[in-house]
């Protein structure tokens, strides 16, 4: 029941501002700017595979670190030390072989 009223009331609001604003079509307003500057020329920007290596090695390292601050916090209050160490254990072999996937294709190397 309340996930059908929640999911109204954000349809409603999601749908609102096309309804009842206003309505004035004019291609100026739809054409890019930078710093309000006009546009000069249509450019495409391509980036080079080595910026998404990077970009899963930090968030790789970064899901490691939270990981690893709640791994050692749950580590003071468990009798059952041991299969905890394993189960990191397993984790932190995961981020190695992700850390040697990410040096093997090249993701730290920077040219």
């Amino acid at each position: 029941m309340a996930i059908t009223f929640f999911g109204i009331i954000a349809f409603i609001s999601a749908n609102i501002s096309g309804v009842l604003g206003p309505k004035s079509d004019n291609p100026t307003k739809e054409t890019p700017f930078e710093c309000g500057s006009p546009l000069i020329e249509k450019f495409n920007v391509s980036y080079t595979p080595i910026y998404f290596f990077v970009a899963i090695a930090f968030l790789i390292f970064d899901v490691e670190a939270s990981y690893l601050l709640m791994w050692a916090l749950i580590l003071r209050g468990v009798t059952d030390k041991l299969t905890l160490l394993i189960v990191g254990g397993l984790f932190f072999l995961v981020i190695i072989i992700a850390f040697a996937y990410i040096w093997k294709k090249g993701g730290f190397e920077w040219e």
